[in-house]
Formats: C-alpha cells, sequence, structure tokens
C-alpha cells in the first residue's frame, strides 16, 4: 500500500512530537528508536523510514526549535540590522560550541542546572544576568 505524501508527513510530525515529549522526560540515553516509535503509535520501520537514527531525530528536533526560536527573535526585534546581529551571535555560539572542547563541557554543566542547590542557581543566575549586560 502506497503512502501519501500528507500520511507520511503527518507520521513524520507524530514521530517528532513523541521523541521531543520522551527527550524532555527522559535522559538522552534512556530514550530508544522502539520508545519513540511506540510514543507516536508508529512501528520502528515507520521511524526509520523518517530517520536514519535517534541521533536524526534528536537533531532535527534542535533545528525545529532553532528555527522557531529565531523566528522568535526576529518577530521582536525593532531592526532589519538587530536581526543580523542576533544572526551573527548565534552564528558564534555555535562555532563555539563545535570548536572548543572546554565550552562544550560547560554547556554539559549547565544543561544539569536543575540538578543544582537553589543558591547554586540563583548565584548562576547573578553570573550570567552579569554577563549578559557586559555584552550589551
Amino acid at each position: 500500500m502506497r503512502v501519501t505524501k500528507e500520511k507520511a508527513e503527518i507520521t513524520r510530525k507524530n514521530i517528532l512530537k513523541a521523541a521531543l515529549e520522551l527527550f524532555s522526560e527522559n535522559s538522552y540515553s534512556e530514550v530508544s528508536v522502539n520508545s519513540i516509535a511506540a510514543r507516536a503509535g508508529v512501528t520502528k520501520g515507520a521511524v526509520y523510514g523518517h530517520f536514519s537514527c535517534k541521533e536524526d531525530v534528536l537533531l532535527q528536533l534542535i533545528r525545529d526549535f532553532c528555527n522557531t526560536t529565531e523566528q522568535e527573535y526576529y518577530s521582536h526585534l525593532i531592526s532589519e540590522k538587530e536581526a543580523l546581529s542576533m544572526k551573527k551571535l548565534y552564528a558564534g555560539i555555535i562555532a563555539i560550541a563545535t570548536e572548543d572542547s572546554d565550552y562544550k563541557m560547560g554547556f554539559n554543566l549547565m544543561k544539569k542546572s536543575s540538578e543544582w542547590p537553589d543558591d547554586v542557581k540563583t548565584s548562576a543566575a547573578v553570573l550570567h544576568k552579569d554577563s549578559m549586560e557586559r555584552r550589551v
């Protein structure tokens, strides 16, 4: 039976929604292609029909998030010059994140901030705010 383009797109969106839910609820290592398929209500083969592997699913979620975030920033910016500055800033952050192993480790550390004690979270928020104000 041939799947229509529309049905394939719905299946793909369901897979991505299921993966987003699972990745937000669990650690990356706890999420499997089988669990994504089960949550989406499709077969494992259907997941592999749309994505080459679990990493590919995650990368698509990140792309979607970045696109949404970028659209939100553009819609709230005052001028095209400000929009280009933000795009340049993000490009720089991505370059650092892919080339600097210390930055990668720091980013991984920051991702675990929900596990920190409240006083450390508060101090980190102040440090981050101060850092951002110095850059502006």
